[in-house]
């Protein structure tokens, strides 16, 4: 007879049932059910855009929820949607305020972390470049700094200088057979972060896409230890 599952688009969170014997079976039934073009389509796990193949399609569950996207399209699962959505969405209100009264109850560190991430970012006047336009993203900054990718790439080049320190200092510690070796690395390597400007390009928002760490929006995320 089949199996039963709940299907839909990415252009709705509508669910509709199929009772499908294979994945070619499921596959024709769901792009007629959508009305959508079989051609190029892929099919996923909703939860978390596993794809559907031939070879795990018998290891399905009865009313499991999948999703068929059209050639192009692309699907991570919720998680990674609603994050997508707190990310680059200009209207935010609700998310934010959901996620100030998550942060208020919750003590877990990671999580709490994500909260105030999430709160202080989207809250903000995040599209505003400019000191005039968002003053108080500036405040308690030195009036040199007319632009938020002015003082980004200030402060990631002084990181840099700062860890480049730190190793330079190392050199006391070294043993004498390799201390000329390991001076001569390290002329190099601050060579390098010279002619690149100490790397200030990373925490840019303005800078080219293969040049930054962040996004357009100015998100990164800082692989930091919270034990």
């Amino acid at each position: 007879m089949g199996t039963k599952f709940k299907v839909r688009s990415l252009k709705s969170d509508r669910m509709y049932g199929i009772v499908a014997r294979d994945l070619r079976d499921l596959m024709t039934k769901g792009c007629q059910k959508l009305q959508i073009p079989r051609k190029g389509c892929r099919i996923c796990l909703d939860k978390d855009g596993t794809e559907v193949h031939a070879d795990n399609f018998s290891c399905l569950e009865d009313n499991c929820k999948l999703i068929i996207l059209e050639q192009g399209q692309q699907w991570n699962g919720k998680i990674c949607y609603y994050l997508n959505k707190i990310l680059h969405d200009q209207n935010n209100e609700e998310l934010i305020m959901i996620a100030r009264r998550m942060l208020s109850d919750e003590t877990e560190p990671r999580k709490k972390m994500l909260l105030k991430c999430i709160v202080q970012n989207s809250a903000g006047n995040i599209t505003a470049e400019n000191r005039k336009d968002d003053q108080e993203w500036f405040e308690g900054l030195e009036s040199r700094f007319k632009t938020k990718s002015d003082y980004m790439r200030f402060s990631c080049g002084r990181r840099m200088r700062n860890y480049l320190s730190e190793v330079k200092s190392h050199a006391e510690n070294v043993d004498k057979k390799v201390k000329e070796k390991y001076c001569a690395f390290v002329a190099r390597i601050e060579k390098l972060l010279q002619q690149n400007k100490f790397n200030g390009c990373y925490f840019d928002r303005t800078a080219k896409e293969n040049s930054r760490l962040c996004t357009d929006k100015g998100w990164f995320t800082c692989q930091v230890s919270m034990s």
